[in-house]
């Protein structure tokens, strides 16, 4: 690792568990350590940002931070020519926090088609330490969601949807089975609609519980055996990894 390096590369893909987390660590980074970052964001991890309010925020970091940089898959080229910035003496460290599974899947077969997966598999060839946070590695876990509709509670309604009338964001469809549905890209979780729901189907910080699933361990063993550090939470990385990192960089 050269130490004039003075950048951290943080992929976020589609994962809710840890996202919180890993935004904080970003500005924990960036504002109290003053080491740049740029921000490479697939399109699941822009939605699911925007989901659990977190994407303003994010950009308002970037947008405050002298040499950081925020780069969307969506707005990328095919190519995704931005990754090949790991050849270039660029990053200290790419970190993925938090990973899917899916992801982790694409890791661990060589599969490079998206941007995210790009970056790494680029990195790998770079010789660039790479170190991926993996939620599901502490299941069984108790996450949240952002906002639900409990479907069942709704078939109990015999009025036309209150809730979908409520919404001043046109966030909330009436479909063609007769029950309400979230539009992601247009909800901000207001909260409009849980008021106004009738049979209060509607939730906000819905508790869920996920299992761990049955190929995670066979692929978590395969990406270690290709280099890659790999982490249960953000917490883990810092302490193993980041801080350490981050200390030995340039001032």
């Amino acid at each position: 690792m050269n130490n004039q390096v003075r950048r951290i590369a943080w992929a976020i893909t589609g994962a809710g568990h840890y996202l919180r987390e890993s935004v904080n660590m970003i500005r924990k980074i960036v504002l109290e350590h003053g080491v740049p970052v740029t921000i490479y964001v697939s399109r699941a991890g822009k939605s699911v940002l925007k989901t659990y309010n977190l994407l303003d925020e994010l950009e308002n970091l970037v947008k405050s931070c002298r040499g950081c940089e925020l780069i969307y898959e969506d707005q990328e080229d095919p190519s995704y020519a931005s990754a090949g910035k790991v050849y270039l003496n660029y990053f200290a460290i790419v970190v993925v926090s938090p990973t899917t599974f899916n992801t982790l899947a694409k890791i661990a077969s060589g599969i490079a088609d998206t941007l995210v997966t790009n970056l790494v598999s680029h990195a790998l060839k770079a010789r660039v330490p790479v170190a991926l946070v993996v939620p599901d590695i502490e299941c069984p876990l108790e996450s949240t969601v952002p906002i639900v509709i409990v479907h069942d509670l709704c078939l109990k309604c015999r009025d036309v949807c209150a809730a979908a009338r409520a919404c001043s964001k046109e966030a909330l469809r009436v479909g063609l089975d007769g029950l309400p549905h979230i539009d992601f890209s247009k909800c901000d979780r207001c909260g409009t609609c849980v008021d106004a729901c009738i049979e209060k189907a509607i939730k906000l910080d819905y508790k869920i519980v996920v299992y761990q699933h049955p190929l995670l361990a066979n692929l978590v063993e395969r990406v270690k055996g290709i280099g890659v550090a790999v982490f249960g939470n953000p917490e883990q990385l810092w302490n193993s990894v980041l801080n350490r990192l981050i200390q030995s960089l340039p001032r």
